[in-house]
């Protein structure tokens, strides 16, 4: 079915809401178990529940080492992105079946498409390396240092901090994990919506394959692992006033490459 322009734009925005939302509804849920559960009670868990602590397998590898993981889902939704856009798509007007299927391949779009990936790719790094490095110079200029031991080692970054088998103590310290947690799956989401969008608008659905199915269901557990991870962050984790600031940090990505530059004619022109 086609939809036109305008109903595809209050479609994608009434999505880009939703999911905005949610994560709101999402943080208000743990901020109101934060409160409910004494201290005494969350250290207690923390401590003995393995899940809780901050070095549980599923927190090392799709916190801290979440970028190696999001480059890779995001390379992949890139090539599928790309496939799919430049492909002319025909059935056979004998079935409709998966069988009877042809395409050709629409070289000219290759350029486009690949470009806005790229622009995409450059965006969320340096967007998350001004935040990162705001969130840790708010963090050393409170009080905080990078500790080992009794020692400072005057390392002015919580992620080669960590890596040094350091450990970031006494400032005002951004939960990364929002800021960083909340961009990279916000990222992941929107590029999914363009996915399902463009499927159901071009009825291309027979000729999707088994590798892009199942890589979608790859990306899929891997935002459920990182929302639960956003959970335990929100109520087990960081003063409130830590937890909203990086909660709103957590947005910037998002709002940067899905709302203003495909809404601002130039940018949208010459980036995307």
């Amino acid at each position: 079915m086609e939809y036109s322009q305008s109903t595809r734009s209050r479609i994608r925005y009434t999505f880009h809401s939703v999911i905005a939302i949610s994560y709101l509804v999402l943080f208000l849920i743990g901020i109101f178990f934060s409160f409910v559960l004494p201290e005494d009670v969350k250290e207690h868990q923390k401590r003995t529940i393995y899940l809780l602590n901050s070095k549980n397998f599923i927190n090392s590898i799709f916190a801290y080492k979440g970028n190696l993981v999001w480059t890779i889902l995001f390379i992949y939704l890139a090539i599928v992105q790309i496939y799919i856009h430049t492909q002319d798509f025909e059935l056979l007007p004998t079935s409709n079946v998966r069988d009877n299927r042809s395409f050709s391949y629409a070289s000219s779009n290759v350029g486009k498409y690949t470009k806005q990936y790229v622009v995409k790719y450059i965006l969320k790094n340096f967007i998350l390396f001004v935040c990162f490095m705001i969130i840790d110079e708010i963090f050393i200029f409170s009080g905080g240092q990078c500790s080992s031991g009794d020692e400072n080692t005057g390392l002015r970054s919580a992620e080669a901090c960590r890596k040094t088998g350091g450990e970031w103590r006494g400032g005002f310290d951004i939960s990364g994990h929002f800021c960083f947690l909340m961009n990279i799956s916000l990222i992941l989401w929107c590029e999914l919506f363009i996915y399902f969008d463009y499927v159901k608008k071009k009825n291309i659905q027979n000729f999707i394959n088994w590798w892009i199915t199942n890589g979608i269901i790859v990306i899929l557990a891997v935002l459920i692992a990182w929302t639960m991870l956003l959970c335990i962050t929100a109520i087990y984790y960081h003063t409130l006033m830590e937890k909203i600031l990086g909660f709103v940090l957590g947005y910037i990505c998002f709002y940067v490459m899905y709302q203003i530059i495909p809404n601002h004619p130039l940018l949208n022109k010459y980036l995307y």
